[in-house]
């Protein structure tokens, strides 16, 4: 029985949607394998793959290997036709702690026709190698304490900086209990329960489990 077209381009997208998922799966093997891995295939997936999710893998699994061979492939990222590819490269670069590429994510991360997502990952990315600029700009959106929305943003950058050094400047967003105006469904872990009503709290706790590692409640200024 022939298929249909629909069944074909389904099919096909499946085949692109198993290769994303490979390409993490043989990282995450080889990961916990004694000889180091070969990055030759994630290089392959960012230069070459003719699939945004392919290139994009790629480009988060090189940051992840910590391979400072990898930063000029990852610059050249930048300049991906898929804003997500560039916004996983910029991100990359940050857990490189590659400090001599701050001038390029400044210049790119300024451009007007940026994806929000992206501009975010770029921000991030610049977080995560201290750029003075962005930390002043990040750090005064947080003591601002007249718009919850601009609070919660910061804190939720500041959480995804990995930069420890920071988690006490996230302490005061627990006492937090504004809403941010995000909108965003989220599930209370003990009762199971969905709320749009999201708090600078919630995002403050989240912020600082991520940075520390430790669980963090509304009035607790430290651990449970």
């Amino acid at each position: 029985m022939a298929l249909s077209p629909e069944e074909i381009a389904q099919g096909v997208e499946n085949l692109w949607q198993l290769k994303h998922v490979a390409l993490w799966e043989a990282f995450l093997q080889a990961k916990g394998h004694p000889q180091p891995v070969d990055p030759a295939v994630f290089r392959e997936a960012l230069v070459s793959d003719p699939d945004p999710r392919n290139r994009r893998a790629g480009a988060e699994i090189l940051g992840e290997l910590g391979l400072r061979a990898e930063i000029p492939l990852l610059r050249r990222a930048l300049e991906d036709p898929d804003s997500f590819v560039r916004g996983a490269a910029a991100i990359s670069l940050g857990k490189l702690k590659d400090a001599s590429s701050l001038s390029l994510l400044a210049r790119f991360s300024e451009g007007k026709d940026l994806h929000p997502r992206e501009k975010e990952q770029f921000l991030i990315a610049r977080l995560m190698l201290a750029d003075p600029r962005t930390d002043r700009a990040v750090l005064d959106q947080l003591a601002d304490a007249s718009s919850p929305w601009g609070r919660a943003h910061a804190v939720e950058l500041i959480g995804f900086s990995a930069r420890t050094e920071l988690a006490p400047t996230l302490l005061e967003s627990l006492e937090d209990a504004r809403e941010t105006g995000q909108g965003t469904v989220r599930t209370d872990r003990q009762t199971g329960c969905q709320t749009r009503k999201v708090l600078v709290q919630d995002v403050a706790v989240e912020a600082l489990q991520r940075l520390t590692g430790k669980t963090f409640a509304y009035d607790m200024w430290g651990s449970e």
